[in-house]
């Protein structure tokens, strides 16, 4: 099951005409994507004057004519980015495997760059990976991950294998009992064992032997390093960040999950 795709239509539902003095989800989702989209407002579910001008004013950068309310054709502009990811225009080849058409769909989500809105790990694209849920316990990384190897798992016919889950822990787990985790170790004592891990894999951060803090997608290996992909981090590699994007990890308390 796409479940990015069953979550972000439901964010990116027009939530009617409304204006001034409106109240409620739909108010607060269209202050959402103002603020997601460069014209930022308080999130608080009431269309007051702010929110106006916030609409206004977004419509004026996008040329867009000015009304008295919200319309079809600027909230379809205002949530473009999510809805041109529910079918992600990307090519798969015939000889494509899981891990590439994975990467190619982490990377058309980064080039998106869905960030948090409204508070600690709140806002339309936390819920679009986290099937509807957001708020500060809702930690997005294995949401994300886990989303995105199930849309990459629907574009090619094929079935995911990776659970449905929030859980790094979940995640690592059932890799072992799967036969698909590798520990981090065996890159430093093993020239090739990247080789196993296909164009793309995806990284646990190892607290413990039995515990895992973090996850994303590891590309473009080399020795000891190798790019991400992953949510809910920021420039200092957070855990519990607020965006998409790319950093370089080495293998340091790492451990890996294959999708091949």
């Amino acid at each position: 099951m796409d479940y990015f795709a069953k979550s972000a239509g439901t964010e990116i539902e027009y939530p009617g005409d409304l204006a001034a003095g409106a109240r409620g989800a739909g108010a607060r989702r269209l202050q959402e994507w103002l603020s997601l989209r460069g014209a930022p407002t308080a999130i608080d579910g009431g269309f007051g004057d702010a929110t106006s001008a916030a609409l206004d004013a977004f419509r004026s950068r996008n040329g867009l004519a000015s009304a008295p309310s919200l319309n079809v054709k600027t909230w379809n502009r205002l949530v473009e980015p999510m809805a041109s990811l529910i079918t992600p225009a990307i090519q798969i080849g015939a000889r494509d495997t899981l891990s590439t058409v994975v990467l190619k769909v982490a990377r058309a989500h980064l080039k998106a760059h869905p960030v948090e809105v409204g508070g600690d790990n709140r806002g339309p694209w936390v819920r679009a990976y986290m099937s509807g849920n957001d708020g500060s316990d809702w930690l997005w990384c294995a949401g994300f991950v886990t989303a995105i190897v199930a849309q990459a798992a629907s574009l090619l016919g094929t079935a995911t294998p990776t659970p449905r889950t929030f859980s790094c822990d979940s995640l690592a787990k059932d890799a072992q009992q799967n036969g698909r985790f590798v520990r981090g170790a065996t890159f430093g004592n093993d020239a090739n064992a990247w080789d196993l891990m296909g164009p793309c894999c995806v990284f646990v951060v190892r607290r413990t032997s039995n515990d895992w803090t973090h996850t994303g997608f590891a590309y473009n290996a080399s020795g000891t390093v190798f790019e991400t992909i992953e949510g809910n981090t920021n420039d200092g590699g957070s855990p519990n960040g607020f965006e998409v994007t790319t950093r370089h990890r080495s293998i340091s308390a790492k451990d890996f999950v294959r999708l091949d």
